[in-house]
């Protein structure tokens, strides 16, 4: 999501490099590298974390409502 945030502009030029930083940082908080294609392919969903995010707080509204 961050790298993607990068590339597609969301995140500032100038806030670049700090979110890199953040994206490595996590990355070794989680024993996640990347760069491997292993890793890459297990770690990588269809769905962009965004819409997951849409669909859990669509689905909490439901269950608060009932």
């Amino acid at each position: 999501f961050l790298q993607q945030s990068i590339k597609d502009g969301t995140i500032k030029e100038e806030d670049t490099e700090g979110v890199e930083v953040a994206v490595q940082c996590i990355g070794e908080a989680f024993g996640v590298n990347i760069e491997d294609p292993d890793q890459k392919t297990l770690y990588t969903t269809k769905a962009p974390l965004l819409s997951i995010f849409e669909v859990a707080v669509k689905t909490q509204e439901r269950i608060t409502k009932a």
